[in-house]
């Protein structure tokens, strides 16, 4: 592994700021991280949610949907999941080629950004801000820290 003294020294220092980390299980935020990192997050109180940012999200009690060619699959979800900010409130999304919508007021988007094999809100809907936990920073991988 590449730079491990650096990416230590980056886990203490976000630790000590009481920052905390979660690693990275999976593809579905391809490029941007991979399946392995470590993201280094931090509330959500000092600053309101935008598009782009990269959150933290609790799945407890979601049901995703994912449609086949001969049949539709639903999923029960757990667990916290890293994905991307699409739309917030008062903004428009595509569910589909053909589905247009509205955020709703206190709810968010959120997608992977590997759509191809990313489970997010295209499979269980639009969700409550309070489920967005955290906000990534940055991000630990075996090139050393990158922010996000």
């Amino acid at each position: 592994m590449k730079s491990t003294p650096r990416i230590w020294l980056a886990l203490l220092a976000g630790l000590v700021r009481g920052r905390r980390f979660a690693q990275v299980r999976g593809t579905s935020m391809h490029p941007a991280v991979q399946d392995g990192d470590f993201v280094l997050l931090r509330a959500l109180r000092s600053r309101p949610l935008r598009v782009g940012d990269i959150v933290q999200i609790e799945l407890e009690g979601l049901v995703a949907i994912r449609e086949f060619a001969t049949k539709c699959v639903a999923t029960s979800l757990s667990g916290s999941a890293i994905k991307r900010v699409a739309a917030i409130e008062g903004q428009g999304f595509a569910m589909s080629t053909t589905k247009y919508d509205q955020v709703p007021r206190g709810m968010v988007f959120v997608l992977g950004d590997n759509t191809e094999v990313s489970q997010d809100s295209r499979h269980f809907g639009t969700i409550a801000l309070d489920r967005v936990r955290f906000i990534a920073v940055g991000a630990i991988s075996h090139d050393g820290f990158h922010s996000l």
